[in-house]
């Protein structure tokens, strides 16, 4: 029984002293915490006045040119009332100039007929060009004969040793003068 209320006191006094570090160390991390904040929190207010007092410079300098909006405004609605002829007079150009775009619709309808038979008869002469160049590039039996001879005499000459030999010799007395 003594060893247990021993050990009861031990476990009771280890719990004790990690209980209060513990607790000494969550309040010192949460002082820390609101040393932060209240440091950012501080910043943020900093901002933020100074935010405001932009604002109030803008509001100032937006003043005057609401009041030259409203002079502008009075200014074009004058220049409306002058306007009228002018604008009278362009719709008129704008009414024969649809009438000329009008008459040009169905002179091109007139003439696509012709152009679009010209076309085709371009498209047909293209195609009969491209069939004879697709008929002159395609190889013939004949190439491929006299390139089968050809490397069949090329072979000859350089495995028949009278033959190399004599073309070196060939070789030799034309390269002296």
């Amino acid at each position: 029984m003594a060893e247990a209320a021993a050990a009861r006191k031990d476990l009771l006094v280890r719990t004790e002293r990690q209980a209060a570090a513990l607790r000494i160390g969550t309040l010192t991390e949460v002082g820390e915490m609101r040393k932060t904040a209240d440091r950012r929190l501080g910043d943020t207010l900093g901002r933020v006045d100074i935010a405001l007092g932009k604002i109030d410079e803008i509001r100032g300098d937006v003043h005057p040119v609401l009041a030259n909006a409203a002079a502008l405004t009075a200014d074009a609605k004058d220049s409306w009332d002058d306007l009228y002829w002018d604008v009278k007079a362009s719709v008129a150009s704008a009414t024969v100039a649809a009438n000329n775009f009008g008459q040009m619709s169905l002179d091109i309808r007139g003439a696509v007929p012709g152009t679009l038979a010209t076309w085709n008869g371009i498209g047909g002469n293209v195609r009969s060009i491209t069939g004879n160049v697709d008929r002159l590039t395609k190889p013939h039996w004949y190439d491929r004969l006299l390139g089968y001879g050809l490397n069949g005499v090329i072979l000859y000459r350089n495995l028949n040793p009278v033959t190399n030999l004599s073309v070196k010799g060939a070789q030799a007395l034309s390269a002296r003068p």
